[in-house]
């Protein structure tokens, strides 16, 4: 009889949960694995679902997952209203549930009593995926007692008899997750979505950058991932060397008054030729990757950002080289594998002068040429999660 894993799925999908999703189940069900889905959007599993061989499509069940309670014990417990779901899916496929893959577990982190608690509320042995145990980074700037406390409850939660494994993306934070228990991490590759769609818009941004170097920030364009300086650079930059392409969803919330007042006056591009701002969600992972795929440079000069990113993904597998700031994964991955410049985010002259660098064909062509490109793009395999898989499913 096949191992039955519940996929659980956030409330709020968050980030890429879409194609995460569709990779992960299927690598399950390449692994011979029986798996129940329990999502928020069970109409966008049953679109790939729909695609795939019928043998595997025989071990894969969809059941919707239902909001948090607003009131009573499971609001108090989330690991309580978690066993809910988990029994109820079960119930509706018929089959007895093995091992919970939690898909983020950021979002059930509980207090050190409540964690202490959890190996009583919740029934079923479980893995999780930890995408942002910053205080588990020792570089981070966290204050001292934050730090303990959050260690403190996320190893009581951890430490449950019940839980199997962690799947983290950032290497930086094993070190500190072996101290809770020594063989509880495992390093997962960033797998993305690398298909291209081309679209009459790419094709335009194309003519009207006419040759020059197009630099692109992607994603969501919250404070954290310098739009400010984006924009400036954007303002600054000689008209005949660059060209700025900005896409996706904007973030007013996350910005300064001051700072937004700002953001609006860089947006106006009336009498500008030099950038092309689309401030709204790309719905299609396809789509998302025709805008870095005709880019020329990435712009990845986040603040405060400690962990990994799938953007450094889709960078290396482009060949794409990247202007981001120094330090922490994404800054230490840059380097390590060479692609592209890593700056103080800081220090304004400092960007400036990398996207100078970049702009240069020869300069991006020598970067593109190197292994390190490669060598980053194929670590985040498949063949790389099947086997972080199996340590996390035991």
């Amino acid at each position: 009889m096949e191992k039955v894993i519940a996929y659980l799925e956030s409330p709020t999908w968050l980030g890429h949960a879409a194609t995460q999703q569709e990779i992960y189940v299927k690598t399950l069900l390449g692994m011979g694995k029986r798996v129940v889905v329990v999502t928020p959007y069970p109409e966008e599993t049953q679109l790939w679902k729909d695609k795939i061989a019928p043998a595997e499509r025989e071990r894969l069940y969809i059941c919707k997952l239902e909001m948090p309670p607003q009131k009573g014990l499971a609001k108090k417990f989330k690991w309580l209203w978690v066993d809910r779901q988990i029994s109820r899916a079960a119930k509706e496929a018929g089959w007895s549930v093995d091992l919970v893959l939690v898909t983020w577990l950021d979002g059930l982190k509980v207090s050190f009593v409540k964690a202490l608690l959890t190996g009583l509320l919740f029934r079923y042995s479980w893995s999780g995926l930890y995408f942002l145990p910053t205080h588990f980074r020792s570089d981070t700037v966290i204050a001292k007692r934050k730090r303990i406390r959050q260690i403190l409850a996320d190893s009581a939660l951890l430490l449950c008899s019940r839980c199997r494994g962690i799947g983290v993306l950032d290497e930086g934070t094993i070190p500190g997750l072996q101290k809770v228990k020594r063989n509880l991490p495992v390093f997962l590759p960033e797998l993305t979505e690398k298909a291209v769609i081309e679209t009459a818009e790419i094709d335009s941004i194309r003519l009207m950058a006419g040759g020059r170097c197009i630099f692109a920030l992607l994603g969501h364009l919250a404070a954290r991932k310098g739009v400010l300086e984006f924009l400036r650079l954007a303002r600054d930059f000689d008209d005949d060397k660059g060209f700025f392409l900005m896409a996706g969803q904007f973030d007013p919330a996350s910005f300064e008054p001051e700072e937004l007042a700002e953001i609006r006056q860089l947006l106006e591009t009336k009498g500008r030729n030099n950038c092309f701002f689309k401030l709204a969600k790309v719905e299609s992972a396809k789509e998302f990757n025709a805008f870095l795929a005709c880019s020329d440079v990435l712009y990845l000069g986040y603040k405060n950002f400690y962990h990994s990113s799938g953007l450094l993904a889709k960078a290396a597998h482009f060949r794409k080289p990247v202007i981001a700031g120094k330090g922490y994964c994404i800054g230490e991955r840059v380097e390590r594998y060479k692609l592209g410049i890593t700056v103080n985010i800081s220090c304004y002259q400092e960007i400036k002068a990398a996207a100078e660098v970049l702009a240069e064909e020869e300069t991006r062509r020598r970067f593109a040429g190197g292994s390190g490109f490669a060598e980053y793009d194929g670590q985040n395999s498949v063949a790389a999660l099947r086997k972080a898989l199996q340590q996390l499913l035991g």
